[in-house]
């Protein structure tokens, strides 16, 4: 992934297939029975996103180089929001692959889950109606969560022992 970011052109084959190395690699969140151990959060979290925007990287380069590169570009966006279900261009690139291919049902389906991943973080779900992005999306974009609604310090909340 990193020799894929230094070299930058998405539509270079020596890129691509450091793009393709790099998403095959990805096998899934980094040691699993770990759990939420704090200490693997970050680097769970980088892995996942690296593979993520690999994926999209691939889609966005499939879709801007026209013709009948819907179906990879298709692949890779579908493979980028299974790695990362709030990768908000993966989700576009998604819709747009379908609707380059000519499938109108899968497009739509494809918004329909978008606009479920959205309401699930609390926003607006009509975001993702009439998504048509061209090709070239910013596939480093994520969906904003939203900002807890606390602005002071939190506090630790403890039991108190029952009255004896």
């Amino acid at each position: 992934m990193q020799r894929a970011a230094r070299r930058g052109d998405d539509r270079d084959p020596r890129t691509q297939a450091d793009l393709r190395l790099a998403v095959a690699a990805y096998g899934g969140e980094l040691l699993p029975e770990d759990g939420s151990a704090e200490w693997v959060l970050a680097e769970r979290d980088i892995l996942r996103r690296q593979a993520a925007d690999a994926a999209a990287r691939l889609a966005s380069a499939s879709l801007a180089g026209g013709g009948a590169r819907a179906e990879p570009a298709g692949t890779m966006a579908a493979r980028c929001v299974e790695i990362d279900p709030w990768h908000d261009a993966g989700w576009r690139l998604l819709i747009a692959a379908h609707e380059r291919a000519g499938n109108v049902a899968a497009a739509e389906h494809a918004r329909r889950r978008y606009a479920d991943v959205l309401a699930s973080l609390g926003l607006d779900p009509s975001l993702a109606a009439g998504v048509a992005p061209s090709p070239t999306v910013t596939v480093d974009r994520r969906i904003p969560l939203p900002r807890s609604p606390r602005t002071g310090p939190v506090r630790a909340r403890t039991r108190s022992a029952p009255p004896v």
